[in-house]
C-alpha cells in the first residue's frame, strides 16, 4: 500500500525534524490532533517502512567511505594550479620568464617587458565535486587564499587497517608503559 500526499508530507517533515507531533502539524494535520496523529503515524507499517528506506537511502556506505578515503589519498594539491602567462614589465621573483620585448612606454621611451609564466590557485576546482570533495579547508585571506586537502598519509594509514594491510598491536610492558605499533600485515600473516 502506497502512503497518500499527507503522509509522504509526514516522512518527510519527521525525517528534518525527528519529532512526530511537529512532523504532523508541518504536514497539515491539526494542532489538537498532531500529537495523537503523529504517534500514530509512527506505529503504521507503510509509514515506518518509509521512514527506514529514505535513512538507509541517506546512510553512508562502506564502500563509499572507502572510495573517498581512497580519493583522499590519491589526492595532489598540483591539481589545484594551473600555469599562466603575460606580460609584465617587473616580473616576480617566483615567475618564469619565456619571452622578452621592447616597447614604448607612455613617453616614447623604450622599456622592457616580459612573458612570465607562473602557478596560480585555479579556483574553479574549488567548485568542482571532483576536487572540491578533497579540500579539508578553504580561507580567503589578506594574504590571498589557503587551501588545505585532507591529510593524504592519514587517509592511507585508515585504508589500510580497513583492508587489514595494516594492524595496531598494543604492549604493555611491567613498568605500565603502553606501546601502539602499527605493522604491514602480509598476506600468509593475515590468516593467522
Amino acid at each position: 500500500m502506497s502512503l497518500n500526499r499527507r503522509q509522504e508530507e509526514f516522512v518527510t517533515e519527521y525525517l528534518n525534524c525527528w519529532n512526530a507531533s511537529e512532523a504532523a502539524r508541518r504536514a497539515g494535520y491539526s494542532t489538537k490532533t498532531a500529537p495523537f496523529i503523529g504517534a500514530e503515524n509512527l506505529k503504521k507499517p507503510q509509514i515506518a517502512a518509509e521512514i527506514e528506506r529514505r535513512i538507509a537511502e541517506r546512510q553512508i556506505k562502506p564502500a563509499e567511505v572507502l572510495e573517498r578515503l581512497g580519493e583522499q589519498a590519491r589526492s595532489d594539491i598540483g591539481e589545484f594550479f594551473m600555469a599562466v602567462e603575460r606580460w609584465t614589465r617587473a616580473p616576480l621573483p617566483s615567475d618564469n620568464i619565456i619571452d622578452e620585448r621592447e616597447v614604448a612606454d607612455a613617453k616614447g621611451n623604450p622599456v622592457r617587458e616580459y612573458l612570465a609564466q607562473r602557478v596560480v590557485l585555479d579556483l574553479s576546482k574549488l567548485k568542482d565535486p571532483r576536487f572540491s570533495r578533497l579540500v579539508k579547508k578553504f580561507s580567503d585571506t589578506r594574504n590571498g587564499v589557503n587551501v588545505e586537502l585532507y591529510d593524504a598519509q592519514r587517509a592511507q594509514e585508515l585504508l589500510g587497517k580497513a583492508l587489514g594491510v595494516l594492524r595496531d598491536n598494543v604492549t604493555v610492558n611491567q613498568e605500565g608503559s603502553l606501546e601502539i605499533v602499527t605493522r604491514v600485515v602480509r598476506k600468509d600473516d593475515a590468516a593467522r
